[in-house]
């Protein structure tokens, strides 16, 4: 009988600690000359505690055999915020591989062994093995809500939460129990806070008997109450639990569902693709302020013909903040189609039609063309990478600049230039601030000439200035 030590490919030995590690990541279940593929041509490599791993663009796709790593984004300014630890079993930067960089960096916090896999390998084998695909797209849709509620965590959330879940992600277990070797400062800069606000989070949850304080260490003694602290209150607001607005069926309108297919991501897609998804897809309009899914397992793919929609999360008060806009030629909820639900809920900005696409049937595709696989995990990279940077955005961004991104992204294009058919209210919603806040950002604006308002429009006089403005703070991201 072969032992793990003695298998190998191409006349190499692949390492034991690999074939353990892969067999506890999402690739478990993948055919054995897959994996064989992938670690034959992977390396080795341990970080002691405190090593950059990669710098974003600088990528490096690690499964991990054992130790732990953070992937966090930093600001201009030395402001951090972990967005995703990874322990044994887990693989690193797999968006980066398809999107050829990314917006966060990896450091090992814990002395850590991991297999270096070669990216251009790992994408050979997903442009012509669809179950491989298929699995990478799944977790790559997972990554993009676990994007999104940390989004929704980081801004809505106390400190004495964020803390909590933190500490439970980052606990590693003893014989003594649960143990989180930390302490105030890099508990602070985990959380995107200070070490004074941490301390007082820290001392809250030892009164309460959730954990036990010792030099470096933080014993954790009642982890079931620490994640009852962490979880917090109903993440959904009532408006959310409302029941989503029905669609107004619009009969004959399949030139316009094929032009909108013709500018998405699958535009080059073989017609067998595209007429499959399309075919008895129906075409439905909806008013301007419906609620079109309120989130969780209530969630319609459409692909997008005229109109702009809005991905946001909302908070148990009330508050909100968008995700994401999607315009004609866009799809939405393609991360909820893999994940059978999603924590955003979506609303018509403006008057919209689309096409409402069988998510079953898509998920069929999927799993038997890789090439439609392998559009769609790209995308799907991209979009946790946007998640990502719009959490580096409303946590080290001004104002102003999340303004100025927002007035970019809601514009539409008229013949007496770019308008946005907004007021402060619909801005203060869509950037997670308050109408007062909003309305001081954008007043600045129009002092200086670079917007003009009118009711319930502002048009855009300089756009070129409204990027610059954009990027201001953070460099990361492009308007254009």
């Amino acid at each position: 009988m072969t032992t793990p030590s003695e298998i190998t490919r191409a006349g190499r030995t692949i390492d034991p600690a690999a074939l353990a590690a892969w067999s506890a990541s999402f690739l478990a279940d993948q055919p054995v000359d897959v994996r064989d593929a992938i670690l034959a041509d992977s390396r080795t490599v341990t970080f002691p505690a405190g090593t950059l791993i990669d710098t974003g663009q600088d990528y490096r796709v690690c499964l991990v055999h054992h130790g732990r790593i953070a992937a966090k984004v930093v600001s201009s300014a030395g402001r951090e915020v972990t967005t995703r630890y990874l322990s044994a079993g887990q693989i690193s930067a797999v968006p980066a591989m398809l999107t050829h960089g990314s917006p966060s960096q990896l450091e090992a916090i814990a002395d850590t062994e991991v297999s270096l896999l070669n990216p251009t390998t790992f994408r050979g084998l997903m442009r012509t093995r669809p179950e491989l695909t298929y699995a990478v797209a799944v977790y790559l849709a997972e990554s993009t809500y676990e994007a999104v509620l940390l989004l929704e965590h980081n801004l809505f959330r106390s400190v004495q939460q964020r803390v909590s879940r933190h500490l439970l992600e980052m606990a590693s277990p003893t014989t003594d129990g649960l143990v989180v070797q930390t302490d105030q400062a890099a508990l602070a800069n985990a959380i995107g806070s200070v070490r004074e606000v941490v301390a007082r989070a820290l001392q809250k949850l030892s009164d309460a008997g959730a954990i036990r304080r010792s030099r470096r260490q933080i014993w954790i003694e009642d982890p079931t109450l620490l994640r009852t602290i962490a979880a917090g209150r109903d993440r959904r607001s009532a408006a959310e639990r409302e029941a989503p607005v029905a669609a107004v069926p619009v009969p004959g309108a399949g030139v316009r569902s094929r032009q909108a297919w013709s500018q998405s991501i699958l535009g080059d897609q073989d017609l067998q693709v595209r007429d499959a998804l399309l075919g008895d897809a129906a075409v439905v309009r909806y008013p301007a302020g419906a609620q079109i899914s309120r989130g969780g397992d209530s969630y319609r793919v459409l692909l997008v013909h005229s109109g702009r929609l809005r991905a946001k999360v909302t908070a148990w008060d009330g508050r909100e903040v968008t995700v994401r806009y999607v315009t004609a030629g866009q799809f939405a909820a393609l991360p909820a189609m893999l994940t059978h639900g999603a924590p955003s809920s979506m609303e018509a900005v403006t008057p919209v039609e689309a096409t409402l696409l069988d998510p079953a049937l898509f998920r069929r595709l999927l799993r038997t063309r890789a090439d439609l696989a392998y559009e769609v995990a790209v995308h799907l990279a991209e979009l946790t990478y946007q998640s990502v940077l719009n959490l580096e955005e409303n946590l080290f961004g001004s104002v102003q600049a999340r303004v100025c991104r927002h007035l970019l992204e809601m514009a539409v294009p008229t013949v007496n230039g770019l308008v946005v058919h907004a007021d402060q209210a619909d801005l203060a919603n869509a950037i997670g601030s308050v109408r007062e806040v909003v309305s001081r950002a954008l007043k600045k604006l129009a002092d200086v000439g670079t917007i003009r308002r009118y009711r319930r429009q502002i048009w855009i006089e300089d756009p070129r200035s409204l990027r610059a403005l954009a990027e201001a703070d953070l460099g990361t991201r492009s308007y254009r």
